[in-house]
């Protein structure tokens, strides 16, 4: 409990900052076309005038995006997921007994990645212990998701059988988004059953997912069990 209330309170802060961060540097944006609006009309003494208040936005904006990163546990990836969105999840993993995979997105606050839309593509192969995405199709959902000023926050897919044991991950599993998480991406895998077992897991980035909302239960670490 005192865990989560900490995390809240990180949490509102970072939104806070975030928010103050955007007001300032709209701020500094507007005091810095002053002074060159005034430079490029020759009028030195109102450049002269509004400089020394550019220099105190500048300094405001830097210690607000400082305020960020110390509030912010860079080194630990942190993710939000809600239980409805976890239930309509495990509905379009789960339109029958073949795997489905997709890929998820959604805002980033504060340095919280926040679990919040699922991006399909089209497959080229499905069956019940394995799916193949269509390449081009795989590219396309990226490139939407870049497009829209999101970034690729995890990757899931269905696995037959049930229990907490049945969402382990697979040696395929491990080695492509171990992959991807060498090649630089802040993205966790998400597992989940027929019965509502979902587990998030990672290959080379510790992390950690705090779920919210009713019809969920803890099972264990990173494991959780929808009331399906």
């Amino acid at each position: 409990m005192k865990k989560k209330i900490r995390f809240l309170n990180s949490l509102r802060l970072k939104v806070l900052l975030s928010r103050q961060l955007l007001n300032v540097t709209e701020s500094e944006k507007r005091v810095k076309q002053k002074v060159l609006s005034a430079l490029d009309g020759c009028k030195r003494g109102i450049a002269e005038q509004y400089f020394p208040i550019l220099l105190e936005w500048n300094d405001l904006r830097k210690a607000t995006a400082m305020a960020i990163d110390r509030v912010s546990n860079v080194s630990l990836l942190t993710y939000v997921v809600d239980s409805w969105f976890l239930q309509d999840l495990l509905d379009i993993l789960t339109p029958d007994s073949n795997e489905v995979p997709v890929y998820i997105t959604g805002p980033e606050v504060g340095g919280i990645k926040i679990l919040s839309r699922i991006c399909r593509f089209t497959l080229d192969h499905r069956s019940v212990i394995r799916a193949q995405g269509n390449p081009r199709a795989c590219s396309d959902a990226l490139i939407d998701i870049n497009d829209h000023g999101n970034a690729l926050h995890a990757m899931a897919h269905s696995h037959p059988g049930a229990g907490a044991e049945a969402t382990h991950e697979s040696g395929i599993d491990t080695k492509y988004l171990g992959n991807i998480q060498k090649a630089g991406a802040d993205t966790i895998g998400l597992i989940l059953t027929r019965d509502g077992h979902v587990r998030f897991f990672s290959v080379h980035r510790e992390f950690q997912v705090f779920v919210r909302g009713k019809g969920i239960n803890h099972v264990q670490k990173n494991v959780y069990k929808l009331q399906v």
